[in-house]
């Protein structure tokens, strides 16, 4: 289950970073048309909300699985072994 999150996740980050550049080639070639910038600051405002999205999430699914495999609540770890809980 650990390795689907990571690939989701690093495809989610992929995509959004994907979707970044696109936005940004976007406002470049827009030039004077306002229209198209209006579209490309829209297009790099999603792109950068989404890619805030997947971190987060990211970061609960971490959070909650340190919490149920104990990890969360140890103070020294060595080699993968809590020594001081």
């Amino acid at each position: 289950m650990a390795r689907v999150a990571t690939f989701v996740m690093v495809t989610s980050v992929i995509l959004a970073v994907i979707f970044i550049v696109r936005a940004g080639i976007t406002w470049m070639s827009a030039g004077a048309n306002p229209t198209k910038v209006t579209e490309a600051r829209e297009q790099l405002k999603s792109g950068i909300i989404g890619a805030f999205v997947v971190l987060g999430v990211g970061v609960i699914i971490n959070t909650i699985a340190a919490v149920v495999s104990r990890e969360f609540f140890c103070q020294l770890s060595v080699l993968g072994v809590c020594i001081i809980p």
